[in-house]
């Protein structure tokens, strides 16, 4: 169990989720005297730092991803920073789409937002993002569609 606890928050920049806290045998009370010994800390609705200290970017956008229940992509600014399209994500808020009809809700360093094509215009990946679409000074020959965002 423990070697599962140390790949979960590895792989998740350090942050893990309440339900992931109790379902690797943290009880409440475990995970709330972390926070009180100043050995994790909150970040987010449901989120928790294993660390102390400052978030680095990609931990900063993990802990949006994590604060939203069910799927979510970064999007927008927040995606174009990641994929290099834009200088950086540290300032602003964190964008994030999520399927039309989701309970999500934004906070204050998250910004969501929703589209009915979430499962046809999202790339799976370390960081779940919204496609990258490339296209010449002239649309494309074909249309953008939901199963064709970029219309290619």
């Amino acid at each position: 169990m423990q070697s599962s606890w140390s790949d979960l928050v590895r792989a998740q920049d350090g942050l893990v989720t309440w339900q992931q806290a109790l379902a690797h045998g943290y009880t409440p009370d475990a995970v709330v005297a972390q926070i009180e010994g100043g050995r994790w800390t909150r970040r987010g609705r449901g989120v928790l730092a294993t660390f102390t200290g400052p978030l680095l970017p990609d931990a900063r956008l993990r802990a949006a991803l994590l604060s939203v229940p069910g799927p979510a992509a970064l999007s927008h600014r927040s995606a174009a920073a990641l994929l290099g399209l834009q200088r950086t994500a540290d300032a602003g808020p964190v964008h994030l789409t999520v399927p039309y009809g989701s309970s999500a809700r934004g906070g204050d360093d998250v910004v969501l937002h929703r589209s009915r094509a979430f499962a046809h215009i999202t790339v799976d990946a370390t960081f779940p993002t919204s496609r990258r679409c490339t296209r010449s000074s002239t649309w494309p020959s074909t249309p953008p569609t939901p199963a064709r965002p970029c219309g290619h």
